[in-house]
């Protein structure tokens, strides 16, 4: 579709994979994020 190699597009978009993966683990496995964030910002919880 773009005329791009596979492995271009890979190594492109790589980083943001990291990035998302990482952030999803984050929230995931640390759960002050996810539990605690709301209750420091006022919500009801």
């Amino acid at each position: 579709m773009t005329g791009q190699p596979l492995t271009t597009v890979i190594r492109a978009s790589a980083p943001w994979l990291i990035l998302l993966v990482s952030f999803l683990l984050l929230i995931t496995y640390v759960p002050f994020i996810s539990l605690g964030l709301p209750n420091l910002l006022g919500m009801p919880g």
